[in-house]
Formats: C-alpha cells, sequence, structure tokens
C-alpha cells in the first residue's frame, strides 16, 4: 500500500506539473488556508521526502534489534516484540505516504482553483493518524510483555 501511495504521490506531481502556474501554495496555516507561495517546482517536495522516508523506513525496519522498546527484551518476548515495532513502523510509513499524497493533491487543486485548501480538520486528522499507530504500538507492547 505504500508503494501505490508513493507511486500515486509521484504520477499526480508531474501529471499535474504543467497545469499549474508558476507560483503555488507551498504552506497552510492551522486552519488549512494556503499562506505561503512557492515556485510550482515545489510540488515534487512531498515525493522526495517520500522516496526519502520509505528508505529509511526500509532499512530501520530490517533492524528491529537496533531499536529501543518500551518493554524489557527476553528471549521469550524478543520475536513479538520485533513483530508489533516493525509492524508499527509498516503502518507508519503507510499512512504518512497517503497523507502525503492527499496534501499534494490539495495543495496542488488549490493552485489550480479547485480547492480553497487544506481544509480546518486536515491538521487534526494528520496528527491522529501519525500517533495512533505509535499509540497502539506503545499498548500492544506492554500489553505482551
Amino acid at each position: 500500500l505504500a508503494f501505490i501511495g508513493l507511486m500515486i504521490l509521484i504520477l499526480m506531481a508531474s501529471f499535474y506539473y504543467g497545469e499549474l502556474p508558476a507560483e503555488i501554495p507551498v504552506h497552510f496555516n492551522a486552519k488549512g488556508e494556503p499562506d505561503n507561495q512557492g515556485p510550482k517546482i515545489m510540488v515534487y517536495l512531498l515525493p522526495f521526502i517520500g522516496v526519502f522516508l520509505t528508505g529509511v523506513f526500509y532499512f530501520t525496519i530490517k533492524n528491529p534489534h537496533r531499536f529501543n522498546y518500551p518493554v524489557k527484551l527476553t528471549p521469550e518476548n524478543v520475536f513479538r516484540q520485533y513483530r508489533i515495532a516493525t509492524s508499527m513502523l509498516r503502518v507508519l510509513k503507510t499512512t504518512i505516504i497517503w497523507l502525503f499524497a492527499f496534501l499534494n493533491y490539495k495543495m496542488i487543486q488549490t493552485a489550480l482553483g479547485h480547492a480553497d485548501g487544506l481544509g480546518t480538520s486536515f491538521l487534526l486528522i494528520f496528527i491522529a493518524f501519525v500517533f495512533l499507530p505509535i499509540i497502539y504500538y506503545s499498548y500492544s507492547a506492554f500489553k505482551s510483555k
């Protein structure tokens, strides 16, 4: 799912690039309203960050023995804790990529005049979708000591 989201993120930027005006919204305030403009090449910033984060998550997930865990690892729980932690990172990676795709889409639509910004609830949704996997992981890690 993360790979599909990443491809959508990249292809969407490429597809709309020619239609975008020279200046596009590149920053939004807490209400979701655009408050800063930048060159249209910035439409590739989130895809670039998405590719970079995907690589970081990939290499991080391959090394669960280097993580910090909220519980003491024992021979009985180590593989269960590894599985919980790597699952959390996969969910977090996928969530962030899809939130980036939505953010880039709204940025493009705002630049084209089809939207007024992100909407008032985007910031809360973004925070919730990023922190919910972390909270769930912490609960699962403590529950399955």
